[in-house]
């Protein structure tokens, strides 16, 4: 049910997509995300490397924290883990279903400002996931990145193993600079998201989660 809604999620997609036009950044589409209610693992594997700008990386911070009150974490619905990676991985947040520490962790999150080893981090998340899944939840894995990763080899590799593991993967690419062929090997039936510009983020992650899970 999940693959297939957000199969349904990507085809209505245009309507929020950003404008690749250099008129500048649009203003991110309004969008009012009901909770979700739904048991359901969510892991954000997030690119902090040094071509994303300060203001942009305050952007995602925010969008994550939005994430955390629109997936409606709780013990006994929705968790979350984040990892935060950019040569290394930075910052592991993980799977939880305490808002409260989230969101406090997502404030406190340093950009990393180094290269971009988005292997490695997928390969966290699979760890993250074998360790901490419910049995009885689907989990989805969010890959959110701005351009091409350090070996787009080991990057697909890793996204095989993910989706083996069944995680239900979505790739998010941000910026003028994204590998659609290396976004596609890593997410599950084509489940590929494309914006110029990082003020859209949060509005994918919330339509995101109006057709992933149930609402309130």
């Amino acid at each position: 049910m999940v693959c297939r809604l957000f199969l349904v999620f990507l085809m209505g997609f245009l309507s929020i997509r950003a404008d690749d036009s250099d008129d500048g950044p649009p203003v991110p589409a309004q969008v009012s995300t009901p909770r979700c209610k739904s048991l359901l693992d969510v892991v954000a594997v997030v690119d902090g490397s040094d071509s994303i700008g300060a203001d942009e990386f305050g952007q995602l911070k925010s969008a994550l924290e939005s994430l955390v009150t629109d997936l409606n974490v709780k013990p006994d619905n929705t968790h979350l883990g984040i990892i935060l990676f950019s040569a290394n991985i930075t910052h592991k947040i993980e799977l939880s279903g305490d808002a409260a520490n989230l969101i406090s962790k997502i404030r406190s999150l340093e950009h990393p400002r180094d290269g971009t080893n988005t292997a490695l981090a997928i390969e966290e998340m699979n760890g993250m996931v074998s360790r901490l899944r419910r049995p009885e939840a689907p989990i989805v894995g969010i890959v959110i990145t701005d351009g091409i990763s350090k070996d787009p080899i080991s990057t697909a590799q890793q996204a095989v193993v993910s989706r083996d593991m069944g995680i239900n993967m979505v790739a998010i690419g941000v910026g003028t600079k994204v590998d659609e062929l290396e976004l596609q090997s890593i997410a599950s039936n084509g489940q590929v998201l494309t914006t110029a510009h990082f003020n859209q983020i949060g509005a994918i992650l919330g339509n995101l989660v109006q057709v992933a899970c149930p609402s309130e």
